[in-house]
């Protein structure tokens, strides 16, 4: 697949993930408003993709809110097979902290 097709559909993830964060309908209560959804990256074979998020809370709540995100990956896989038109599933979610402009870190990753 092209790379301009996995960036646009990387974006579309993003947006969507972005406003079910927003619209509070992923009810794990780790996942807050705070959390920004950077970029989606999707892998060629359109089977996993990865969710780099960051905020400007602290680092523990980062963390806390990541862990959300991975847990909620199967209600995310969900929501994104059932929106969007694209015909097929994603299988696998990665949450990916990137770090906010107060940490001291380079990079946190909860697989």
């Amino acid at each position: 697949m092209g790379q301009f097709r996995l960036q646009r559909l990387g974006e579309q993830l993003r947006e969507e993930i972005a406003t079910m964060i927003l619209r509070h309908e992923i009810k794990d209560p780790r996942v807050n408003e705070f959390l920004s959804v950077n970029r989606v990256e999707v892998a060629a074979d359109l089977a996993y993709a990865k969710v780099y998020v960051s905020s400007f809370m602290d680092d523990q709540s980062v963390v806390r809110g990541v862990e959300g995100l991975k847990s909620a990956a199967g209600f995310i896989q969900c929501r994104m097979t059932a929106s969007q038109n694209i015909g097929f599933t994603i299988k696998s979610f990665r949450a990916i902290w990137l770090c906010s402009c107060s940490s001291t870190q380079c990079c946190s990753s909860v697989a």
